[in-house]
């Protein structure tokens, strides 16, 4: 069971990130920092290792003597890092107690020890001591030379904690990322279409940067939604659109065509037709080629058709002219064009060749277009095959350059956020490649998602092996997303964070939520967010206070009483889990908070239904109760409130007593065979001295 929630240590109250899993302070003994104390490392330590006790030594100010565990003798104090089952030292009697239990952490497990006389890292992997000296760094950083007693125990939840980029990043950048944890990077590039030359060293370099703090470095090859630079190699791979328009050719004048950047190929020709006839391109008609280049400008030179004279087109006869073109900003590929697998197959092997990724990501988030060219229409498909096959096309291509390789996408279009038209089948994800992963990507809104959320997750996660789930937004909505994740069944799980660099506060709290799911426990994102339809993380008064209001106004709305609302959330708070115990101040403040709205809603029906005496009696109780928890709320405003209730027999309106406007409950008899309409308004406000007016315009 976890001891602590978040690590305190010295008055500061500065806390590790992120928490460990098991803390547990020893003593009130420290181990005091001084030149001479020898750091103790395996014979062929990792480069992390190596540059992490670099680290420290900058940390501390000056060098510390290393020495290799094989050589080592024992000595009074000393500093141990290292695997568990590759540092020499832990095979002694009196250290063997740091390989109990190691061979069973998860991989980037590590256990960290600090007494009077020894400071002991013990990894489970070369990943494992990397991240327990990122931990000791923060306590040396916050403790200068005197460390606390205390031991750790910690290994991450979910096997991969990525982040998001967008181009090349500097080794400072990725050891950056390294140092939260992070073991997981998704890089996004237009140099990985055409990899080559400088760029070609640069990524390289960068992933083996990547690969020395223990990164995964996964390239986003987004094959048919973006192929901009695809496209300005092989501008007819393009997805156009279909045009058919009507011309009276006369003569053996040149006619333009309507549209721009026409696609016409051997197996994509503009087709020309008289009464239903097809007639025969160079024998009954000719075309006059205009420009076909990315990016589409609807400036480029346009296309001519005319007739022959020896054809079968009789002069002055209307034609109608079938085409594809593509509209100005078109950026999709189309499936069905050999173009496209002759420019995607160098390009993926280009890319794989180069950098050699165990994992590459495939894209098909968002599609500009689909399924509108002739040549995808020519196949009859729907819309849904027409993406079956792009996505077949596109991991046939990558396995055919490393058939390793494991491949992934965005789940967007399979496991839909909102069921709308425009989302693709679901039963499409039946047909896929069954070894390709399905990346949920969750990025907003917060409230309302739970369920639909619920579905998407489990129905990428049953498709077996890493499942693999990506998060933006606000760090309420990521706290969310983990906490559904984790409780999806998974062999392995990834997280990747759509947001900005190691101090955004949103991929931190991505990073440390995937770390420890359970570290620390917070009462909104953890327990109270879903009941209130509501997405905060830490929030102050104020914030409770408007989510608890909007909550009772559209449980008013739907006609529940104030008692009814109150016996739900008490049924709620009865089944929290044990994070969230009782006892919790946070939490018995949005308690206490939520009964003192309820009663106030009930006291104000009871007023206007004729009880009034007693009503404000208990009113005047009620302003008591809410002083202990409103912080604005301060003795002066409460006893002017008590004043005017008690000597004016006024029931202080929910405006003055919580500063929050709260609809009153009122009883509602439906008629038979009725029902009520939801429907939005927007009162018009007058307010004068003595009378304010709310006219609503139906």
């Amino acid at each position: 069971m976890t001891l602590l929630t978040a690590l305190i240590l010295a008055s500061s109250g500065a806390a590790l990130f992120p928490a460990p899993q098991e803390l547990r302070l020893d003593g009130k003994d420290t181990f005091q920092i001084r030149p001479g104390i020898p750091v103790v490392l395996a014979d062929e330590p990792s480069p992390a290792v190596v540059e992490g006790v670099r680290d420290l030594f900058k940390v501390i100010g000056y060098e510390l003597p290393i020495a290799h565990a094989s050589r080592f003798e024992s000595s009074r104090e000393a500093i141990y890092i290292g695997e568990h089952d590759r540092h020499a030292s832990f095979d002694r009697r009196r250290m063997r107690r740091w390989k109990d239990g190691m061979d069973e952490m998860a991989p980037g497990g590590y256990r960290l020890g600090i007494s009077k006389r020894t400071v002991v890292i013990s990894g489970a992997d070369a990943a494992g001591a990397f991240y327990g000296i990122q931990t000791l760094l923060q306590i040396a950083r916050e403790h200068g030379p005197a460390w606390p007693e205390l031991s750790i125990r910690d290994w991450p939840d979910f096997a991969l904690r990525g982040a998001y980029v967008r181009g090349l990043q500097t080794e400072d950048q990725i050891k950056a990322l390294a140092a939260l944890k992070c073991n997981l990077i998704l890089f996004e590039s237009e140099d990985f279409y055409n990899l080559s030359g400088i760029q070609a060293r640069a990524w390289q370099r960068a992933f083996e940067d990547a690969h020395r703090y223990h990164i995964e470095p996964v390239p986003v090859f987004d094959a048919f939604g973006h192929g901009g630079a695809l496209l300005r190699a092989a501008p007819a791979a393009v997805e156009g659109r279909s045009a058919a328009e009507d011309i009276i050719l006369d003569g053996l004048a040149w006619q333009p065509l309507a549209a721009a950047n026409v696609v016409h190929t051997g197996a994509a020709p503009i087709q020309v037709a008289v009464s239903r006839y097809r007639c025969a391109p160079g024998e009954d008609y000719e075309v006059e080629t205009g420009v076909l280049r990315a990016p589409y400008s609807s400036e480029n030179t346009g296309w001519r058709i005319r007739r022959t004279s020896h054809g079968a087109i009789p002069d002055g006869a209307t034609v109608t002219v079938s085409y594809s073109y593509a509209p100005p900003g078109s950026s999709a590929l189309c499936p069905y064009a050999l173009e496209t697998k002759t420019a995607l197959e160098e390009a993926l092997r280009k890319l794989v060749q180069t950098l050699r990724p165990q994992y590459v990501h495939l894209g098909f988030g968002g599609f500009q277009r689909i399924n509108q060219d002739l040549r995808c229409r020519g196949e009859h498909k729907t819309d849904a095959e027409v993406f079956i096959e792009a996505v077949s096309l596109a991991h046939a291509l990558a396995k055919q350059a490393d058939s390793g390789l494991r491949l992934m996408i965005w789940a967007d279009h399979l496991c839909p956020l909102h069921d709308n038209d425009g989302a693709l089948a679901a039963q499409a994800v039946q047909q896929l490649p069954k070894d390709l992963m399905l990346v949920p990507r969750f990025s907003g809104p917060g409230p309302g998602l739970a369920p639909r959320m619920d579905q998407i997750l489990r129905e990428a996660a049953q498709r077996g092996g890493l499942f693999v789930t990506a998060v933006g937004g606000a760090p309420a909505l990521i706290h969310t997303v983990v906490d559904r994740a984790y409780a999806i069944e998974a062999p392995r799980r990834a997280l990747v964070a759509l947001a900005g660099g190691p101090k955004d506060e949103a991929l931190r709290a991505a990073l440390r939520k995937a770390w420890s799911v359970r570290q620390p426990a917070l009462l909104w994102p953890g327990a109270l967010n879903a009941f209130f339809d509501a997405a905060l993380l830490e929030p102050d008064y104020k914030d409770v206070l408007g989510a608890l209001v909007a909550y009772l106004n559209t449980q008013t709305l739907k006609g529940a009483t104030p008692e009814e609302t109150q016996a739900r959330f008490v049924a709620r708070l009865n089944n929290l889990g044990e994070d969230f115990i009782k006892g919790n101040e946070e939490l018995e403040a949005v308690a206490g908070l939520h009964e003192n709205l309820t009663a106030y809603l009930a006291l104000e029906a009871a007023y206007e239904s004729g009880d009034a005496s007693r009503a404000l009696d208990k009113l005047a109780q009620l302003v008591k109760a809410q002083r202990l928890i409103d912080p604005g709320l301060d003795d002066e405003r409460a006893a002017r409130i008590t004043e005017t209730i008690k000597s004016q027999a006024v029931f202080a309106p929910a405006s003055v007593l919580f500063q929050a406007p709260l609809l009153y409950h009122r009883p509602l008899a439906i008629p038979a065979r009725h029902r009520v309409l939801e429907a939005p308004i927007r009162p018009a406000y007058t307010d004068t001295v003595g009378r304010a007016e709310a006219k609503v315009d139906l």
